[in-house]
């Protein structure tokens, strides 16, 4: 005769090995789909005591890998065990009445147990992987009709086993993506103060470092420009005479994009359909109109052109035309006219961080359109903000010098 202490203590035991094999299956199986299938575009963070799986992805997952495993199937053969009825605990009871739940023993009624804890198990975790909340579990088991089908000991495992599976394999992968801020009507929010860590402005392309001008990598895709060969001319005599042709030398706006690598902060603030950016360099000030108007009819000769911005998807595209030919992309000479055409894209990637790409034509100078990009990454200084850097000042300073820097006496 098979007593209930006797058949509690041999389920106990399957139990013990189920939750051993549970375990191994549970954590290869998050594992391999956190850091396999989902990559950082589905990443997992976990917060205090609540799972957060991002994506359905995972919850497809995990269901479908459990409910096709058996390794489970017989210790959930016992898995409805609970006390006898009272009546019935008595050494005397025969075996009939200490049959689990008053099931009669019959197979059909043990694969119906079987089914319906399998069921049950993988019900509880689709809820316990969708709600993220282990603390639910005991409620989900007290309202379910079925809340003999499967013990709370098990239900506890359930919850520890998804969770420090999860857990471990997000810490493996490392942190998830960080959304990026935004303002109210959902666009990116490019405000803040930024500059370039390069040395583009001394030459936009690769070089060596000389007197008075570091090395450093080019911004330009494939470090090639395609001058026309009049235009490649002038770029060789603007590089021989760069001490003095160079429009910085003579403190002019240094135009766009150049203005964007100068080596000076600038302030980023956004409106719904303006963008204003605040220069450090000579006060400049640039507006780009994000309302869908269009550039000014004719062509003008402005130093940071006319700016037209639109939203494609994330980030920022401005149409930029109406320049002059007096400003240079960089102090080793290289140039463009009055009919360079810019495309810049600002594409926010993080909180920190923007890439600026931007598309140059200028049918006068280059044989066909090449692009430059590079990273412009946001000052945290604690208050900090845009001084000036007013370069004519300093040649006004030798004739009109501040009585308390050296005046003559």
């Amino acid at each position: 005769m098979v007593t209930w202490e006797r058949k509690t203590a041999r389920g106990g035991r399957r139990m013990m090995r189920c939750v051993g094999q549970m375990e191994r299956h549970v954590r290869r199986m998050v594992r391999y789909v956190v850091v396999r299938r989902m990559g950082a575009s589905g990443a997992v963070t976990t917060s205090g005591n609540r799972l957060r799986p991002v994506g359905g992805r995972i919850v497809a997952e995990v269901i479908a890998t459990l409910a096709r495993s058996r390794s489970c199937v017989r210790a959930f053969r016992g898995a409805s065990l609970g006390a006898p009825p009272i009546a019935d605990r008595s050494a005397g009871a025969d075996r009939a009445d200490l049959r689990v739940n008053n099931h009669e023993g019959d197979e059909g009624n043990e694969e119906n147990r079987t089914q319906c804890n399998y069921s049950h198990f993988v019900s509880f975790a689709t809820f316990v992987v969708k709600n993220h909340a282990p603390a639910h579990a005991a409620e989900y088991n007290r309202q379910d009709s079925q809340e003999d089908c499967m013990p709370s000991f098990l239900i506890l495992v359930m919850v520890a086993l998804i969770q420090a599976s999860v857990g471990s394999a997000a810490a493996a992968q490392g942190p998830g993506p960080t959304a990026i801020p935004r303002t109210p009507d959902g666009k990116p929010d490019l405000s803040g103060i930024w500059q370039v860590v390069n040395t583009a402005a001394w030459d936009i392309q690769d070089h060596a470092a000389q007197k008075g001008a570091p090395g450093g990598q080019g911004v330009v895709e494939g470090n090639d420009i395609p001058y026309q060969p009049s235009a490649l001319a002038k770029k060789k005599e603007n590089f021989e005479q760069r001490a003095t042709l160079d429009p910085e030398t003579k403190c002019y706006l240094p135009g766009v994009p150049r203005i964007t690598y100068m080596p000076f902060p600038f302030q980023i603030i956004q409106k719904p359909n303006e963008l204003t950016i605040l220069y450090e360099y000579v006060h400049t000030v640039r507006y780009i109109f994000a309302n869908g108007s269009q550039h000014p009819p004719g062509h003008i000769d402005w130093w940071l052109g006319d700016s037209r911005g639109r939203w494609e998807g994330d980030t920022l595209v401005v149409d930029v035309i109406h320049f002059n030919d007096s400003t240079w992309f960089d102090r080793a000479g290289n140039f463009h006219s009055d009919a360079l055409h810019l495309v810049e894209r600002y594409t926010l990637t993080d909180p920190d961080h923007i890439t600026y790409a931007v598309t140059v034509e200028d049918p006068k100078v280059f044989t066909r359109p090449w692009n430059m990009s590079m990273i412009l990454y946001r000052h945290k200084e604690k208050n900090l903000r845009l001084f000036e850097y007013e370069c004519y000042g300093f040649d006004f300073e030798k004739l009109y010098p501040y009585p308390d820097a050296g005046a003559p006496r």
